[in-house]
Formats: C-alpha cells, structure tokens, sequence
C-alpha cells in the first residue's frame, strides 16, 4: 500500500487561487450578462423589509406583482433575557458552577461602542493579533485558458 501523497503548498496555493479567480470571474459575467447587481437587490430588500416594521409580528403577508408573489413570513421567534430573568440566571449559575458567571459573558464592541462610545473600547479592550487571518491571492501571470480545475494532487 502507497502512502497518501499530500500536495505542496505551492499546488495548494495555485488551486485556492485559480478558484477565487474563477468565482470573482463568474460573478462579473453573471452581473453583465444577466444584468444582477447586488446592490440593487440589497436596496429592494431594504424597501420590502421597511414596509412590515409595523405589520403584527405573527401575521405573514403577500404581495402580488405582475410575475410573483412576495411572501412575507410571521417573524420568527427569539429568546431574550429581561433584567429580572438575568439575575435569576446569574444566581443559578454562580451555584451550579461555583465561579462568577461574569466569567461565561461577553459583551460585544459593537453594544460598548454604542452605549458608551468609541473612547471606553481603547480604555477597557486590550488589543491583540488573536482573530482570523484573511488570505489574498495575486495572480503571478495572465489566466490561461479555461480548463477543468482538479483538486491538488502531490508532486
């Protein structure tokens, strides 16, 4: 029995790169061709969500246009915790797991920044290289012509 070959990280590289190539490609031709432009789709979404910020949550609704229908479903259902519950749920925590439950939480940037602005996320948050790294590829030549992309194989 042969032992799995694993491709380079060269191969690895040129494949992730061919496909975005080809993805980003394909998005442009699809916009022109087919004339779709996601902002534009974006902006009509925005509108139609607008026209139900007062309809009863529970009630769905339809619009009816000269090709569709529009179908808008009841909202659907979220849990929240009022400030009663939460101290309940503090308390049954900190019995169950016997640490402060302060501990289990955080609190997005995003609501700091909101409630007490962009000066209290340098003061309490300490800044490090600790998230996702993005990955960019820069095409080293021209794209030959289109071929079947086949995953990587080993050298």
């Amino acid at each position: 029995m042969q032992p799995a070959l694993v491709p380079t990280r060269a191969q690895i590289a040129d494949e992730y790169g061919e496909l975005l190539r080809r993805v980003a490609e394909a998005e442009v031709r699809i916009t022109r061709e087919v004339g779709v432009d996601k902002q534009r789709i974006d902006q009509v979404k925005e509108m139609i969500e607008a026209w139900y910020l007062k309809h009863p949550p529970e009630q769905p609704a339809v619009e009816e246009g000269k090709q569709y229908f529009l179908e808008a479903t009841p909202c659907e259902f979220q849990k929240e915790l009022d400030i009663k519950a939460k101290r309940k749920l503090y308390t049954a925590l900190k019995k169950k797991l016997g640490v402060d439950p302060l501990e289990l939480f955080s609190i997005t940037q995003e609501a700091v920044k909101t409630t007490l602005g962009t000066a209290a996320i340098e003061e309490f948050y300490t800044k490090e290289r600790t998230g996702p790294r993005k990955f960019k590829v820069v095409a080293k030549a021209p794209p030959a012509p289109a071929v079947a992309v086949k995953p990587a194989k080993a050298a």
